[in-house]
């Protein structure tokens, strides 16, 4: 009985057995490649994605803190050469930018940063939020605004250069993918 059911004529036919097995086997191995291949092309997709964002919002910080530096140089020299009544107890009148900063704490890339470069930003935003806090207290000290003002040259020479060096490492990366609009 079993054999007459596996039998397609009177006599066992193999060649359409084997035949059947080997295109059911044959479309089973395709569809595993093709969903293999589109699942590494899937990946790679959201890796570059994540990389641009990265690269914009790398972009936006650095703008961000060579604004934030500048200012900073501008308002202790001008404080330093003669102006300082026109700082001293004003500090609502100068603060740093912080919109993209605090903005990347919502950013799932802002962990794709180099450590190094975040926490070297972090630790200038504090000093330079102190420095200023100083700056336009009643009573500021001249010491700390000038190291308020070398802590931005630092900054200029030390943050700066590391996130040029990261974009540039992200913006060749990025261009190796195809992706040279940026």
């Amino acid at each position: 009985m079993l054999k007459r059911i596996f039998a397609v004529k009177e006599n066992e036919n193999i060649e359409f057995w084997v035949s059947h097995s080997l295109v059911v086997f044959a479309t089973i191995m395709g569809v595993y490649l093709a969903a293999s291949a589109g699942f590494e092309k899937a990946i790679q997709f959201e890796l570059l994605k994540s990389d641009r964002s990265g690269y914009y919002l790398r972009s936006a910080m650095r703008d961000e803190l060579v604004d934030n530096i500048n200012n900073i140089e501008y308002w202790t020299t001008d404080y330093t050469g003669g102006n300082a009544r026109a700082y001293i107890n004003h500090p609502g009148e100068y603060s740093l930018d912080n919109f993209i900063w605090q903005g990347m704490k919502y950013s799932p890339e802002t962990f794709e940063i180099p450590t190094e470069i975040i926490s070297k930003v972090r630790r200038f935003y504090v000093q330079a939020g102190n420095g200023l806090e100083e700056m336009t207290s009643r009573n500021p000290d001249l010491k700390k605004v000038n190291k308020l003002k070398a802590d931005a040259v630092k900054a200029k020479s030390d943050i700066l250069p590391l996130i040029e060096k990261d974009l540039a490492v992200l913006r060749e990366k990025l261009s190796k993918a195809g992706i040279d609009q940026l």
